[in-house]
This record gives C-alpha cells, structure tokens and sequence, in this order.
C-alpha cells in the first residue's frame, strides 16, 4: 500500500482539521490481505494513522485467525498509527512494524 495516506480519528497536531484519506475500498483492503494469506512472501502494508490501523486490525481479525497472521509475520510500514490501545493486538498477530 506503499505511500498512500490513511484517514486519522484524531487531529494531526501539524495540519489542525486534516484528516488523511484511504486509496482503497474495504472490498479492496479485504482482496489486499486476502492475497496476502495465499502468496509465500511477506505482506507489506503501508498504514498511516489510527483509523487505518484499526480498520486493518479489525479486517485481519475477520479474514483469518491470529495464529495464521502470525505465520505470515505481515510488516507494517510507518506504524505510526499503533496506539496504545492497539499494542496488544499487534502482538497477538505477530506483525513486524517497521
């Protein structure tokens, strides 16, 4: 998802009242990681923000179980968007961020 900008829940202290946008689709994300549990290489995913971060957690959590995520060993790129209250989940699915 290299370079693309996600949407933010919280206001970006540097741009006061921009939200960032999403280059794709839910139906889009889901083929994304999809493809992502067939293929043998490494899944890398460009996730900027918050909103992002959860939509993409909550997507994997549908799609799969976290012992298959965490086989996969997906990277996040810019995980700028992993909170506090995303720690844990990262973890359970064994994501590499980067």
């Amino acid at each position: 998802m290299g370079g693309h900008r996600f949407r933010a829940a919280r206001r970006l202290c540097r741009s006061p009242g921009w939200r960032g946008r999403s280059d794709f689709t839910d139906a889009q994300l889901r083929e994304i990681l999809q493809l992502g549990l067939t293929r043998p290489t490494q899944l890398a995913l460009h996730v900027v923000g918050d909103a992002k971060t959860d939509r993409v957690l909550k997507m994997m959590a549908e799609l799969a179980p976290v012992a298959t995520w965490r086989e996969k060993r997906v990277r996040i790129e810019h995980g700028d968007g992993i909170g506090p209250d995303a720690f844990e989940k990262v973890a359970q699915l064994g994501l590499v961020v980067i």
